[in-house]
């Protein structure tokens, strides 16, 4: 009869509901529900068929024999200590509003955010992030109650979560490597409309390598090394082997949203993991790392 019951015990332990790392639920635990919210276990119906978890207000979630429950992800809360989730609209502390695409970021504990001016996508401390309008009247009451002249005065831009972007390194971090062994001043490819442009846009090219250059680092521009002779599909190819063999970021010339080419070089270095920031950011995080 003992050996019948440990039998029947092994037996429920394998049909037992179980933790992705292996650990059993228990009555009051935590799991994700068919429907993906967090819910908890009021009650456990076993059948050879599967291990039936009841959720509160009764809600059923089953699972096959073998399959793994998994528990819900902590929360990730804001400067405000609201909630954050995925597709919420959020603003950064330098008031640029962003799509929360991921709770998880390049660096622990960071999210994962895109904005769509400039169209970048962040790695970012989730408390710097607010759900509220940087110019609502709940903002403005509690710059006002911080410091009182700061409305008076004026927001000034602040650098500081350019550090924070994907992981990316400054000019200085890179010179640091260099010291070390490593690189010299960070390689940025420019990209941005040409075809149809006067001049094929080479004056604003110019015009932002000399920024970037200023900023500390090396600036490439597809004038350099792509004949003016060179059809769509040629220069398109020699740019992007250009950007993927030398580039460690890119640099997006304003108006680069609107030319078929640059977005194609864009969906290429995002799919490579190469970092992209408009112009002025990189200048910006340039000054923010010396």
């Amino acid at each position: 009869m003992n050996g019948e019951l440990a039998e029947r015990e092994r037996e429920i332990l394998d049909m037992w509901p179980r933790y992705e790392d292996g650990e059993y639920l228990w009555f009051g635990d935590a799991y994700v529900d068919t429907d993906g919210d967090a819910n908890e276990v009021q009650a456990v119906e076993l059948s050879e068929a599967c291990a039936d978890l009841v959720g509160l207000e009764g809600f059923h979630t089953g699972f096959k024999p073998g399959e793994r429950v998994k528990r819900p992800a902590p929360e990730v809360l804001d400067a405000d200590g609201v909630e954050i989730k995925v597709g919420d609209t959020a603003w950064d502390d330098d008031g640029v509003e962003m799509t929360v695409m991921s709770l998880v970021g390049e660096l622990p504990g960071h999210v994962t955010t895109h904005s769509k001016n400039p169209p970048v996508t962040y790695s970012i401390n989730p408390k710097r992030l607010t759900h509220t309008h940087p110019d609502s009247w709940e903002r403005l009451e509690e710059d006002a109650e911080k410091n009182p002249l700061r409305l008076l005065q004026g927001r000034r831009p602040q650098t500081r979560h350019v550090r924070e972007l994907r992981g990316v390194q400054g000019p200085r971090h890179r010179a640091s490597r260099q010291e070390a062994g490593g690189g010299g001043a960070m390689n940025l490819y420019i990209i941005g409309p040409v075809t149809g442009k006067p001049g094929l846009n080479r004056e604003a090219f110019a015009e932002a390598r000399a920024e970037l250059v200023a900023a500390g680092y090396n600036a490439r521009i597809p004038h350099d090394f792509i004949p003016e002779s060179a059809t769509h599909e040629r220069a398109m190819r020699m740019s992007l082997h250009n950007m993927l063999d030398n580039a460690d970021g890119v640099a997006l010339l304003d108006g680069w949203i609107g030319s078929e080419g640059a977005l194609t070089e864009y969906e290429v270095a995002r799919a490579c993991g190469i970092k992209m920031l408009d112009v002025r950011s990189w200048v910006e995080f340039a000054k923010a790392v010396r």
